[in-house]
């Protein structure tokens, strides 16, 4: 009998004691709800910006009879509207055509400082608005 009371004392003054582990459950369950409010207040949420993408043209030539086109080859020559021309050819040609747009177009291969060096001289003629189309 002695030691039947001795083990429910024990059982008493273990229950009492003080914890030093941390109760993970409640932690758990807060975190839990977390989880599922911010996943039912994430799709409402997402707001795109609306872009209209530009459709397709049926037509092969990327620019009118209005505007004036400048290609840059792999090699460096130029061409401006189909003719072959120098830098100080072209950018004289192009200070007679200032109000048009002018657009430039160059080969996959070049190296940015090729078309910068074009698109400077197009400025230079006096050009405001310059337009860059894909390579060759």
């Amino acid at each position: 009998m002695r030691a039947a009371l001795v083990y429910s004392i024990m059982q008493v003054v273990k229950s009492n004691a003080i914890q030093s582990e941390i109760n993970m459950t409640p932690m758990i369950d807060v975190l839990l709800v977390l989880i599922i409010i911010f996943m039912v207040i994430a799709p409402v949420r997402t707001k795109g910006l609306e872009a209209i993408a530009p459709k397709e043209s049926k037509d092969t030539r990327a620019v009118d009879d209005s505007s004036a086109v400048v290609v840059i080859a792999g090699d460096g020559s130029l061409r401006f509207n189909h003719n072959i021309v120098s830098l100080e050819e072209m950018t004289r040609l192009l200070r007679g055509v200032a109000p048009l747009p002018v657009f430039v177009q160059g080969d996959g291969g070049l190296a940015y400082q090729d078309v910068a060096r074009v698109v400077d001289a197009i400025r230079g003629a006096g050009v405001s608005q310059i337009g860059l189309l894909r390579g060759l």
